[in-house]
């Protein structure tokens, strides 16, 4: 009798291993579809012909910009990318955990220094983050890094997009801040070139839209980092 329970058993947790191994590869193909479906919006606007195009991390933004237009757009999950000219970015800024590492903000100096190696956490102390100590070693954990656009629209002024996380100095980490620092790059470029064209510069009007752009999921530190 007990070995007939004990086989009974052993079915049931087979069954339940295998609805859970379904339900998990289900969520992974719904998500690599819609990561699929986020990244295509971008080819689908008319007259926008991305040269330098960012993903973005699962279920969050993405982001690509056209200089043959003066436009760049945000890819959003699940819903129509928001596009903008040159001339509606307002500011860039570069987050770590929440914290504002360096923005552009007001006129810029356009000789700075890239900030990589300070958002690795260790130097010099200003980004020092969550430590776990021990006698013989720290570590740094960075939960996000993320760059932050601002942009001349009244419904959806701001869009923070994820770069990833981790432990400061791993490679994955190491690889965002490369990413992130060019990005910031690319965007600051866009702020000081609009800055030296001044008033008589070409503007173009505020895009107009129906209503604000749908929020991405917020995932975990795990979930990024991993892809979970």
């Amino acid at each position: 009798m007990m070995w007939v329970l004990l086989g009974a058993v052993l079915v049931i947790l087979a069954a339940i291993g295998t609805m859970l191994a379904s339900s998990l590869s289900k969520g992974v193909e719904e998500a690599r579809a819609s990561e699929a479906k986020k990244v295509a919006s971008l080819s689908l606007i008319e007259g926008f012909k991305p040269a330098i195009v960012y993903e973005g991390a699962p279920a969050n933004y993405g982001v690509a910009i056209d200089p043959g237009s003066s436009r760049f757009a945000i890819a959003i999950p699940g819903a129509k990318p928001r596009l903008y000219h040159f001339s509606q970015l307002v500011a860039a800024e570069v987050d770590r955990d929440g914290e504002t590492i360096t923005t552009t903000k007001g006129k810029i100096d356009t000789q700075g220094a890239a900030f990589g190696t300070l958002l690795a956490g260790p130097v010099g102390g200003l980004l020092a983050g969550a430590k776990t100590s021990s006698t013989s070693h720290s570590t740094t954990i960075i939960t996000k890094l993320s760059l932050k656009l601002f942009v001349n629209d009244l419904h959806s002024p701001c869009f923070e997009i994820l770069f990833g996380g981790g432990i400061a100095g791993s490679e994955p980490v190491n690889d965002a801040i490369r990413n992130l620092d060019d990005w910031y790059g690319r965007f600051r470029s866009i702020i000081a070139d609009q800055q030296r064209q001044g008033p008589v510069g070409q503007k173009a009007d505020v895009v107009q839209h129906d209503a604000p752009a749908p929020k991405p999921v917020q995932l975990g530190w795990a979930a990024r980092t991993f892809g979970g």
